[in-house]
């Protein structure tokens, strides 16, 4: 079964017993309760990504290019040090034999809640019989990007001709790699889809592949995760899928602070899904 860690606070009592109730639902398998790093005691420090870690100013820059102009507070970074480091963990584990590169770990933030533990379970078993392989992120609880866009072939040619305009060979790339990611027909015995870029970090499987771009672009802390992970996918480091199914879902009263409701409507509204 693949295995699932679940980044929470220990020391907030509400957040860790709605964990372990979600852990008690799930039953067999591996779930591991992974205490977070508090970024309001503590000041959260950059990663050691290693030689191809991307620097502050080069994600800025390229985030700006998509819109992507946040602030980062302590809070912020240590939610995607989280995610970094559960990442890493993984990559070391296939360094030492442990694991193989084309095997998956899911990744749950503590504001989540099953939808439907059998039926994931289920479609674990199948991930792992080598169903969907070609993609390295799969959001099991995608938000954002739900509405239908019926123009998606105009759309990938335009960008094409938008990536052929284009002097700058950075901005040549996004064009090329917008016309190549939009969302398309379900593929596979799955059902799955290529994912626009949608919010999910509250549970998603990640590859060696996906975590070793993770760690590239993430480890300076210099975007919220959820934007770490857009990052990754424009510039074409990872394959992004969704599932036709949410399994997982955001339980929003227990107070994240990081997404409002506004900003998942907006990506629904600019990031569609056919």
């Amino acid at each position: 079964m693949i295995p699932a860690y679940c980044i929470t606070l220990t020391s907030e009592p509400q957040r860790l017993e709605h964990v372990l109730e979600q852990r008690a639902l799930w039953g067999a398998g591996t779930f591991e309760v992974v205490d977070a790093i508090d970024g309001r005691q503590h000041v959260v420090s950059e990663h050691a990504g290693g030689a191809t870690m991307w620097p502050v100013e080069l994600v800025r820059a390229r985030a700006a290019r998509l819109g992507m102009t946040e602030e980062m507070n302590e809070p912020g970074k240590a939610c995607t040090k989280g995610h970094v480091l559960l990442a890493q963990q993984h990559v070391d584990a296939i360094e030492a034999g442990r694991m193989s590169e084309a095997d998956y770990y899911c990744a749950l933030e503590d504001d989540f809640a099953w939808s439907n533990p059998s039926a994931l379970k289920a479609f674990f078993d199948r991930v792992e019989a080598g169903d969907a392989q070609e993609y390295d992120v799969i959001y099991l609880g995608y938000r954002g990007g739900e509405r239908r866009h019926v123009k998606a072939p105009i759309h990938r040619v335009w960008h094409r001709i938008k990536s052929q305009l284009r002097t700058d060979p950075d901005a040549a790339a996004l064009e090329w790699n917008e016309a190549q990611r939009w969302p398309g027909r379900p593929k596979g015995p799955l059902g799955l889809q290529a994912a626009g870029r949608h919010l999910g970090a509250h549970g998603y499987l990640m590859n060696g592949r996906g975590a070793r771009a993770l760690i590239e672009v993430g480890s300076s802390l210099a975007l919220p995760a959820d934007h770490t992970f857009r990052l990754v996918q424009a510039y074409d480091l990872a394959r992004f899928a969704i599932t036709p199914e949410k399994f997982v879902i955001t339980r929003p009263e227990l107070g994240s602070t990081i997404r409002s409701e506004e900003e998942f409507l907006r990506a629904a509204k600019r990031f569609p899904t056919t």
